[in-house]
């Protein structure tokens, strides 16, 4: 009987940290994300040389589609969302 208590406090706490690390694991991986795309918005509207972007968008809904991304004072920002 008590082997059966000992094994089922194991389990239950196994879970609790098993959760626990779900949680920091999603948490950082969402900021992880959020960085990416930053990241890659920035080099399409600011890194990319203008000829490998009038190459890229080179009809004008690609033109339109470009200029909204990066025109977009809020996506552009340097700061991430918390």
């Amino acid at each position: 009987m008590r082997i059966l208590i000992a094994i089922t406090l194991i389990l239950v706490s196994g879970c609790a940290e098993l959760n626990s690390l779900r949680s920091g694991v999603g948490y950082y991986g969402q900021q992880a994300s959020d960085s990416s795309l930053h990241d890659a918005v920035w080099v399409i509207c600011k890194a990319t040389p203008v000829g490998a972007v009038k190459r890229r968008f080179n009809t004008m809904e690609k033109i339109v589609v470009y200029d909204m991304l990066c025109n977009d004072t809020e996506l552009m920002a340097d700061g991430l969302p918390e």
